[in-house]
């Protein structure tokens, strides 16, 4: 009796670290379907965009699988008129909806409209316009990536935000809030009373119809420092058509990453990243705001400094004790717990700009003279992850040691994908080194105890994944989309 019940446990610890590995049917790899990007699933499909480059602005077919991950349909959109490029495909409850933008130079406008594509693969004939805004007013810190553009948890409503400045400089937040069928709910913004500078959109969160913006800038004519950010909280509400700003502070200290998300067992918005004591690309620990949702302006802030430890860890024994800071880390998921807590998973990532010298001229017997050129260099480097308590005191942490990098392709096969259950959380990652692909695999257990494996190892075939297209569909199930023995395929796996 004894060895059968040692036999039953023996079957459900090997039951509870098993992996199922769902393979989806190989498809051979164009240069016009090089890249994915994932869309989103509904109750029987998943949806992948596919791309030449990793920009997804044109070349761009969206893709349909099903639950047994078999390729359904194809349908490439086509960026008809001049100028004209891919935006945005959302997954709304009954149809896929397109975005495309462009400059229309007749009227001075950037026009954003929008086409159906429905579950059966028809891609509509009719743009249908949804925004509009002059394209002298816009703010242009990154011009290829003017709009941000969120869905609700409905999936019956979508934000469209962008930064604007007037001819005074004075920046602000322009909306608008799209329903199903593709109806303007409302349409506004937030402008700013001072001049200021470095204005950019972190990101949004949807509540319903309610749009919550966390912004990043610096004042004009204060002696900041170029940087140190001032941060808040902009709460647009299209139907009432009323504002709120709520400005994010910690006891002076200065904020550096931070991230958005809406906490709705609490009714609360949730703000977690890191603050420094010398500028907004440091770190010396967690910082935890909450914002209750019926009143915004009650804010409460809280931070834990890093164990002298976890900074030993990155940056060394020697230097930890003059460093007390670490430097570049950014915010890569944020997982909301039962009691009020969290789960912060932050990466270090930043990108180099290199400049080198071209030779090449073109034209027989001209001798090249060199030119500059100029490269980006994509890192990422270590992960950190926490359990973090209520009122930011630390519960446990780890760092993952890494060090990835990448040429002018946006560091598309680098950083991480995660897999969060409730006792455990997984992340992964590609390692290249002599001639072997392999994806590694981490396992934290909810005490904060670490384990790694190679998931895949691969010296006779080439294996990759983009980690930033996996999506966790189900409770310790994952969809990852790689590239086996240079052939594209998906695979759902499930802990």
């Amino acid at each position: 009796m004894r060895s059968r019940v040692l036999l039953i446990l023996l079957l459900a610890t090997l039951g509870t670290q098993a992996q199922l590995m769902d393979w989806g049917t190989p498809q051979k790899l164009a240069s016009r379907n090089f890249f994915c990007k994932f869309i989103g699933f509904n109750h029987d499909s998943y949806y992948y965009l596919r791309c030449k480059k990793s920009d997804f602005k044109s070349d761009v077919s969206v893709e349909k699988y099903s639950r047994g991950l078999g390729l359904i349909w194809t349908k490439p959109i086509n960026t008809g008129r001049y100028g004209e490029t891919l935006e945005e495909v959302l997954l709304m409850q009954n149809r896929l909806i397109v975005l495309l933008t462009s400059d229309n130079y007749n009227n001075g406008n950037t026009e954003l409209n929008a086409l159906e594509l429905s579950f059966d693969g028809v891609l509509g004939t009719v743009t249908v316009p949804v925004f509009q805004i002059r394209t002298a007013s816009f703010y242009d810190s990154e011009p290829d990536h003017r709009f941000i553009i969120r869905l609700n948890a409905n999936a019956d409503a979508f934000a469209i935000c962008c930064v604007t400045q007037s001819d005074r400089k004075i920046a602000g937040v322009n909306y608008n809030l799209i329903d199903a069928s593709l109806t303007t709910i409302g349409s506004g913004g937030y402008s700013y009373n001072i001049r200021s500078e470095q204005f950019f959109i972190n990101d949004i969160a949807l509540n319903n119809t309610d749009i919550y913006c966390l912004v990043s800038y610096h004042e004009s004519g204060k002696r900041n420092q170029e940087d140190i950010y001032l941060h808040d909280v902009i709460g647009l509400y299209p139907t009432s058509k009323t504002y709120s700003k709520t400005p994010i502070v910690l006891e002076g200290k200065i904020q550096s990453d931070l991230g958005i998300y809406i906490d709705t067992a609490h009714q609360n918005i949730q703000l977690t990243g890191f603050y420094s004591e010398k500028k907004s690309t440091s770190a010396a620990g967690i910082a935890l705001y909450t914002l209750p949702l019926a009143h915004p302006e009650d804010i409460t802030a809280a931070f834990t400094p890093f164990p002298k430890e976890l900074i030993a860890r990155i940056l060394g024994e020697r230097a930890s004790e003059r460093i007390h800071e670490v430097e570049d880390f950014v915010v890569n998921r944020i997982v909301p717990r039962s009691d009020g807590g969290l789960l912060l998973i932050a990466e270090c990532f930043y990108i180099e700009k290199q400049a080198y010298n071209s030779y090449a001229s073109g034209i027989q017997g001209v001798t090249p003279q060199p030119t500059t050129v100029f490269r980006n260099i994509y890192n990422y480097d270590e992960i950190l992850v926490f359990s973090i308590e209520p009122n930011a005191s630390i519960d446990w942490w780890q760092v993952i040691t890494k060090n990835q990098n990448s040429v002018n392709d946006e560091g598309y096969n680098l950083s991480i994908a995660s897999l969060v259950k409730k006792d455990k959380v997984y992340i992964f990652y590609n390692l290249n080194y002599h001639n072997s692909n392999e994806i590694l695999e981490y396992s934290i257990s909810s005490n904060g105890k670490m384990k790694n494996k190679i998931l895949f190892k691969s010296t006779n075939y080439y294996i990759d994944f983009a980690p930033r297209q996996c999506h966790q569909i189900a409770t310790g199930s994952m969809l990852i989309p790689l590239i086996k023995d240079r052939k594209f395929n998906l695979l759902k796996l499930t802990y």
